[in-house]
C-alpha cells in the first residue's frame, strides 16, 4: 500500500496560447493546431503541421522541470495576429510558496503541462515514489497550501511577446510574494507547522580532499530529511522516498548554509552533494541499511535536531569524499545532471524540420549521435572539450538499416609511464539516469568484470554488463538529463594501463530485448591512479606587450595548482613570486600577488603541486613591438606585466625538474628597460 501520485490538473480554456515554465522554457502553443505522430517516438510526441509550432515536436515532457526551480507556471491568454487570435490577456498559474511536501530531492523533475498540473508524489522519471506503509503505521504530511493565482494586463499590449511575458513577470512577483510569507499564519491546522513549530539549521561545509586541496563546497546542495518509518522497498536513499518533508537549500561560496523553516523534530539527517566532492555527505547511517550510491559518513556521527523558534549551528562540517589516488583526468563535475555536456541544456529542443510533410525525423537530442559523432566519439584528454565533445547520453538510436544501433564513447588518454601491476586504478562514474540498462566498461579493450576488478557500491560486475543502483529512470524519452542518480566506483589494477596511448570505452547491453528507452546519462568522469604524476605543461607560451608579457599554457589534467618563482640566475636561486596559483591573481580585485625587480634577465619556474619527476624542454620565443597584446588561447593563462616601455622581446627554453615538487622550469629572456613587474595571473 502506497499513496500514490496526487495531481493537481486543471483543464484550461481553449484560448490559453501560451505557455510559461521558467525563464528558459516557454513559448506560444497556438489554437486548434494540428498535429500528427512523430517518428521512432512515444506517443504523447507529436509534430506540429500547423501554427506558431509547425514544423516542430513537441509533448508535455519538453516542459517538465525540477521541483527546486518551481515557484510559478503557468498559461497566458494573448493576442497573435499573425495566426488570427484574439486573446484575453489573462493567465492562470500554479503558486507553490515551498516544495517541502514534494517527494524526490531537490532535483526531482515532474510534469508541469497535463495541460496544467501540479504533481505531487509524482512517479514520473521513476524516482521519489517509494511510500510503502506498514501495518498500523500513522503517517500525516500536509501537502500544501499553494496558490492558483489568476492575473491580466492591459488590453492594449497586442504582441503576444510583450502580454506574455507581462503576465509571466507580474506572477513572478506573486510568487516571490507568496514565499516570503511562509509559513503561512492564516492556516490553523494540527497537522501544519506554523512559524512557530519551525527552527533553522546552518553551518558550514569543508571539504578534505587529499588529492585536491581546491575542493569547494560552493553551491552545493544541503539539506535535512528524516528517514520514513518504513518503506516499500527497503530504500534508504532520500532521492526515493516520498513520505517524509524535505528540505533544502544551497550552500554559498564559502559552503555556509541556511535552512530556513524546518519542522520542529528529532533524528534528522544532514545531506549534501553537489560539485566538489564525489558523492554524498550523510552525517549518520540510517536504520536498517544505507544508500546505494556512494557517500561518505564524518568521523564522529551525528543527529540534526530542530527546534521550533530556535536555530542549531552545526558549525563547521568536514566531508571526506573517498579516494585512490591522484586524478589522471576527469570528465564534466558533479552537478547530478548531464547539463555540462552535449547536448545537456538543449536536451528537451526537437529539430525543426525541413518541413511540415518532410520533417527531420529527430524529435529528441539523443537520436543526434549519429549526425554529430559520424565516426564515433573518441574523446581526447588534452584536446577536447567536454561541452561540446562529449555526448550527455549514451543511448540507441534508429539503425539506416533498420533495428536499434547501440551507441558507445571512448577516451584516449596518455601515460607518461607504465604504472605496472602494483599501482591501482579506479574509475569513478556518476550516472545521471539509467534505464534497464547494464553498462559495459573497457579499459585497452579488457572488459572490467568481477574478475579482473572490484566495484562500489554494486559489486556484482558479470561480463554481460552491471546495473547501476538506480536504473529505472526513462528519462531520454521523457526528455530530461537526470532521473534517479546512481555512481560506481570500478577499481582496477594498474597493469592494465600502459605508457603511451590508452583507450576507455563506455556502452551497453539492451537487456530485456530491443527498445528506445535504454540509456544512461553521463554526470561524471574521473579516472585515479596510485603513484601518478601529472605530466608537465606543453605549449608553453610567452607573449610581449606593452607593459605586459602573457604567460599561456593548457590546464594540466591532476595538477591542483601551480607555484611561479623567479631568479636572475639560470637554474638556482629561485624567489617566489606566487604559490598555489588556481586562477586570476593579479589585477582581479580580490588579491594582487605582484613582485617587482629590476631590468635584468630573469628565469621563471612554474611548479605544479603535484608530482616530482619526468624530463621535458622545449624552446620558445616571441616577439612585440608597440601596442598591447590582446590574442587569446585556450587553456590556462597567466601574465608577467612588466613596468618599462613598450619594446620587448623575450627568449627561453622549457625544462621539467626533477627535484622537489617542481613541474617546470619557464626561462623568460627580458632586453632593455629599467624596472620590471612580473605578475601571475
Amino acid at each position: 500500500m502506497g499513496t500514490g501520485e496526487e495531481r493537481d490538473n486543471i483543464y484550461i480554456a481553449p484560448y490559453f496560447n501560451w505557455m510559461s515554465v521558467n525563464d528558459q522554457v516557454q513559448r506560444e502553443c497556438g489554437i486548434n493546431a494540428s498535429y500528427t505522430g512523430a517518428f521512432y517516438s512515444p506517443q504523447e510526441n507529436s509534430l506540429c503541421t500547423s501554427g506558431p509550432l509547425q514544423g516542430t515536436y513537441d509533448d508535455k515532457y519538453k516542459w517538465s522541470a525540477d521541483f527546486s526551480a518551481e515557484r510559478v507556471w503557468g498559461w497566458s491568454s494573448v493576442s497573435d495576429s499573425a495566426f488570427g487570435v484574439t486573446g484575453k490577456n489573462v493567465g492562470i498559474w500554479h503558486v507553490v510558496s515551498s516544495w517541502e511536501f514534494y517527494n524526490g530531492g531537490p532535483l526531482k523533475p515532474e510534469l508541469n503541462d497535463a495541460p496544467m498540473v501540479n504533481m505531487i508524489n509524482g512517479g514520473h522519471y521513476y524516482f521519489g515514489n517509494d511510500s510503502g506503509f506498514a501495518a498500523g503505521e500513522v503517517w500525516t504530511r500536509v501537502s500544501g497550501p499553494y496558490f492558483i493565482y489568476v492575473n491580466n494586463v492591459s488590453s492594449s499590449l497586442t504582441d503576444p511577446v510583450a502580454a506574455s511575458q507581462a503576465l509571466y513577470a507580474d506572477a513572478k512577483a506573486q510568487a516571490a510574494a507568496e514565499g516570503t510569507a511562509w509559513p503561512y499564519s492564516w492556516l490553523n491546522n494540527a497537522n501544519y507547522a506554523s512559524s512557530a513549530q519551525r527552527g533553522t539549521v546552518t553551518g558550514q561545509i569543508v571539504i578534505n580532499d587529499i588529492y585536491n586541496p581546491n575542493a569547494s563546497a560552493s553551491n552545493l546542495w544541503v539539506g535535512v530529511e528524516q528517514q520514513p518509518a518504513h518503506t516499500g522497498n527497503n530504500a534508504y536513499d532520500f532521492q526515493l522516498w516520498s513520505k517524509p518533508y524535505e528540505f533544502w537549500t544551497k550552500a554559498d561560496a564559502n559552503g555556509n548554509f541556511v535552512i530556513s523553516n524546518v519542522v520542529a523534530g528529532n533524528n534528522y539527517t544532514l545531506y549534501a552533494f553537489g560539485p566538489g566532492a564525489s558523492g554524498m555527505f550523510m552525517s549518520k547511517n540510517q536504520n536498517g541499511g544505507n544508500p546505494g550510491i556512494i557517500y561518505a559518513l564524518p568521523s564522529s556521527q551525528f543527529t540534526v535536531v530542530v527546534t521550533g523558534g530556535a536555530t542549531n549551528n552545526l558549525g563547521t562540517v568536514t566531508w571526506t569524499p573517498a579516494r585512490v589516488g591522484p586524478t589522471v583526468f576527469d570528465i564534466g563535475y558533479l552537478t547530478r545532471k548531464g547539463d555540462k555536456f552535449r547536448h545537456g541544456d538543449d536536451y528537451w529542443v526537437g529539430d525543426v524540420g525541413p518541413s511540415p510533410s518532410v520533417p527531420s525525423p529527430i524529435w529528441t537530442k539523443f537520436m543526434e549521435f549519429p549526425f554529430d559523432f559520424p565516426s564515433g566519439l573518441n574523446y581526447v584528454v588534452g584536446q577536447n572539450r567536454w561541452s561540446t565533445d562529449w555526448n550527455f547520453i549514451q543511448s540507441v538510436y534508429p539503425g539506416f538499416s533498420g533495428g536499434d544501433t547501440v551507441s558507445s564513447s571512448t577516451v584516449t588518454f596518455n601515460l607518461a609511464n607504465n604504472p605496472g601491476s602494483g599501482n591501482t586504478a579506479s574509475l569513478l562514474m556518476g550516472i545521471a539516469s539509467d534505464d534497464n540498462t547494464p553498462i559495459y566498461v573497457t579499459v585497452n579493450n579488457t572488459l572490467l568484470t568481477g574478475g579482473n576488478v572490484t566495484g562500489a557500491p554494486v559489486t556484482s560486475l558479470p561480463g554481460s554488463g552491471w546495473f547501476p543502483a538506480n536504473n529505472i529512470s526513462d528519462s531520454n524519452i521523457r526528455e530530461e538529463n537526470h532521473g534517479g542518480y546512481s555512481d560506481e566506483r570500478l577499481t582496477f589494477s594498474g597493469g592494465l594501463l600502459r605508457a603511451g596511448a590508452n583507450t576507455i570505452n563506455f556502452s551497453f547491453r539492451q537487456a530485456g530485448g530491443s527498445g528506445f528507452t535504454h540509456h544512461f546519462i553521463y554526470d561524471y568522469l574521473r579516472l585515479e591512479l596510485t603513484g601518478y604524476v601529472p605530466p608537465a605543461p606543453t605549449s608553453v607560451t610567452a607573449y610581449a606587450g606593452n607593459n605586459s608579457v602573457l604567460l599561456s599554457w593548457p590546464a594540466v589534467a591532476g595538477a591542483t595548482s601551480y607555484n611561479i618563482l623567479r631568479s636572475t640566475t639560470s637554474g638556482s636561486s629561485y624567489a617566489s613570486i606566487t604559490n598555489g596559483v588556481t586562477g586570476p591573481v593579479c589585477g582581479s580585485g580580490e588579491r594582487d600577488v605582484c613582485g617587482q625587480h629590476g631590468g635584468q634577465r630573469h628565469d621563471l619556474l612554474l611548479c605544479g603541486a603535484v608530482g616530482e619527476s619526468g624530463q621535458l624542454k622545449r624552446q620558445f620565443s616571441a616577439e612585440h613591438r608597440g601596442g598591447t597584446i590582446r590574442r587569446h588561447r585556450l587553456g590556462r593563462s597567466r601574465r608577467a606585466d612588466w613596468a618599462d616601455g613598450d619594446e620587448h622581446e623575450q627568449r627561453g627554453d622549457l625544462h621539467l625538474e626533477r627535484s622537489g615538487r617542481c613541474k617546470f622550469l619557464h626561462r623568460l629572456s627580458r632586453h632593455g628597460g629599467q624596472q620590471a613587474r612580473l605578475c601571475a595571473i
